[in-house]
């Protein structure tokens, strides 16, 4: 019984001794994000999150110095709430925001991508939103997001 007991403390002890330690990194900056990468870093807590997101879908990748990182959320709002919060977002933190591909339906805007990139271009970061609304229902937005740092 005493050997299971200090077992147990023991296996306690190890893992929470591996938790990662905070990198240093200084994001009074940047717009924090509550959006964990996919290793459970806080790498990417410059992407702005939309407001009541619920994040799904992370993915993060590293290859020759550069980081990738992409999720998904649905927005229960218009399309166009969505693309001026990133908007709006991506360029007070000093991010050139170019609209690449605009797509309209009968109701108005139905797709939108964003592309964005900071003044060293270390930063990019490419939002996609498409108007998934049903007719008669609530307005919802599909919305993909995709970042690289470098």
């Amino acid at each position: 019984m005493l050997l299971s007991a200090t077992l147990v403390l023991a296996v306690i002890y190890f893992v929470r001794s591996r938790q990662p330690v905070a990198s240093g990194t200084d994001y009074s900056q940047s717009f924090r994000s509550d959006a964990p990468s996919a290793e459970g870093t806080r790498r990417f807590a410059w992407i702005p999150r939309y407001p009541g997101a619920e994040i799904e879908n992370i993915r993060s990748s590293q290859g020759r110095g550069q980081l990738s990182y992409a999720f998904g959320f649905l927005a229960p709002t218009k399309l166009s709430n969505v693309m001026n919060f990133y908007q709006t977002q991506l360029r007070a933190l000093g991010f050139t925001v170019v609209v690449k591909d605009q797509t309209k339906n009968a109701n108005g805007l139905a797709g939108v991508q964003l592309h964005a990139e900071n003044p060293d271009r270390r930063r990019i970061i490419d939002v996609t939103m498409v108007d998934s609304t049903k007719p008669g229902s609530d307005a919802i937005v599909e919305v993909g997001v995709t970042a690289q740092e470098r």
